[in-house]
C-alpha cells in the first residue's frame, strides 16, 4: 500500500485519539519494512497496533504484558514546532517531513516515557559505515528526537532489539490471545487466559510447553479459572491475589 503524505495523515486525525481510538502515524502497510512491519491485535487496548520491525513487535509484547502500563502509542508523531525547537538548540537543519517516535508509553503512576527501538548498539559504530554521512545523520536523528522529548519533559531512551528476549515475548503473544474469554475454548487457553490477567505467575523467558503443563494441572486450572471469572476479574491487569501457580508447574 502507498504511503499516504504527511499532510493527508493529519487531515484524518492519526495520533491524536486516546485508547481503541488511537491511529499510528505510519501503518505497518505503509511501511517499505516488507515482511517485519505489521499490524498486531492489542486485546488490551482493543485495536490494532501497528509495529514496524520484529524488534518494534518485542518491545511492544514485553511493555504491553507489564501491569504498570495504562497506554501504549506507537509511531507517535512529533509536533514540528517543537522539533524546529530542538533543532535550532543544535545548529541542525529543521526536518521538512514528520517525525515519528517508536513508542510513547503512559503509566499509571502518570509517569510517560518515549523509546526509540534499534536493533543494536552496533548500528551507532561509527567504523561501520563507509559513508560516514550516514553515521552522523543517524547521530542527528537520535539527537534530535532525544532533546525534543527533553522539552515536553518526558524521559526518553533507546532500546535495543538484541537485548531483548524473542522467546518472552512469543509467550507473552500465545497468552494475549487467549486475553478475551471468547477466544477460551479449552483447558490449554484457560492456562493462557490466567496467565495474561496476572493470575498465574510463570517464567516467560524460558520456552513453555502451555498443553503440556494444562492437562497436567486440569482441575486446579479449572478451579482457578471459574474462581476469577466468575467474580468478574477477567479485566483485572494486575490483579495478583490469585498468583497460585508458579513456574511451569503446580
Amino acid at each position: 500500500m502507498k504511503e499516504k503524505s504527511d499532510i493527508n495523515k493529519l487531515l484524518e486525525g492519526r495520533c491524536r485519539g486516546q485508547g481503541v481510538e488511537y491511529v499510528a502515524f505510519k501503518k505497518a502497510n505503509e511501511s517499505h519494512s516488507i515482511g517485519t512491519a505489521t499490524a498486531i491485535y492489542d486485546p488490551i487496548a482493543g485495536r490494532t497496533v501497528d509495529v514496524l520491525s520484529m524488534n518494534e513487535f518485542r518491545f511492544f509484547m514485553i511493555t504491553r504484558f507489564d501491569p504498570k502500563v495504562v497506554e501504549i502509542k506507537e509511531q507517535m508523531l512529533m509536533i514540528p514546532g517543537l522539533v524546529a525547537k530542538a533543532a535550532a538548540k543544535n545548529g541542525f537543519r529543521i526536518p521538512t517531513n514528520i517525525l515519528t517516535t517508536d513508542f510513547v508509553v503512559f503509566y499509571e503512576d502518570g509517569t510517560i516515557k518515549a523509546f526509540s527501538v534499534k536493533s543494536s548498539k552496533k548500528i551507532f559504530d561509527k567504523e561501520r559505515y563507509k559513508d560516514k554521512g550516514k553515521w552522523r545523520a543517524l547521530v542527528r536523528r537520535q539527537k534530535l528526537e532525544r532533546d525534543y522529548w527533553e522539552l515536553l519533559g518526558v524521559e526518553w531512551s533507546i532500546i535495543y532489539g538484541d537485548e531483548l528476549n524473542v522467546m518472552e515475548a512469543a509467550n507473552i503473544r500465545a497468552c494475549l490471545k487467549c486475553y478475551n474469554q471468547q477466544n477460551v475454548s479449552t483447558i490449554d487457553h484457560m492456562y493462557r487466559y490466567l496467565i495474561a490477567h496476572h493470575h498465574v505467575a510463570v517464567d516467560l523467558t524460558q520456552k513453555i510447553h502451555f498443553t503440556k503443563v494444562a492437562k497436567e494441572n486440569e482441575e486446579e486450572i479449572r478451579r482457578l479459572y471459574k474462581e476469577v471469572t466468575d467474580n468478574g476479574t477477567k479485566n483485572c491487569i494486575g490483579t495478583r491475589q490469585n498468583n497460585l501457580l508458579r513456574g511451569n508447574h503446580l
